[in-house]
C-alpha cells in the first residue's frame, strides 16, 4: 500500500486525535492549568509553561498531573510571541513558547 507522505487533512485529523487522547482523564486539570494561564499572562503581559509549573509548584499541585495534556494548555486563547530556554532542569534548557493572551 502506498502512503501519502503530505496530505494536511490527514495530518490536521491525527493530530486533533492525537490531542483529544492526551487531554482523556485529565480535564479538570488542564481547565486549571489554563486559567493559571491565562492569570499570568493577564499580570504580566506573556506567560511560559515554566510559569504555569511554578504556580502549580506553589498551589501544592503537581504539574505532571497534566501528562501529555500540559501540551495543550496554550492551545486557544493564546498567541506564540517567542521562544525561550526552560529553566526547569528537567526539561534540559529545551525552547519552550512564550505566549501571551489573543486580542
Amino acid at each position: 500500500m502506498t502512503e501519502t507522505l503530505f496530505y494536511l487533512p490527514v495530518g490536521t485529523a491525527l493530530k486533533e486525535a492525537g490531542q483529544a487522547s492526551a487531554a482523556e482523564g485529565r480535564g479538570a486539570v488542564l481547565a486549571l492549568a489554563q486559567q493559571t494561564a491565562r492569570e499570568i499572562a493577564a499580570q504580566r503581559g506573556q506567560v511560559t509553561s515554566d510559569m504555569v509549573r511554578q504556580a502549580f509548584d506553589e498551589a501544592g499541585r503537581d504539574f505532571h498531573e497534566l501528562g501529555p495534556a500540559a501540551g495543550l494548555i496554550f492551545r486557544r486563547g493564546f498567541v506564540r510571541v517567542g521562544m525561550v530556554k526552560s529553566e526547569y532542569p528537567g526539561n534540559h534548557a529545551a525552547l519552550i513558547g512564550v505566549w501571551r493572551l489573543r486580542k
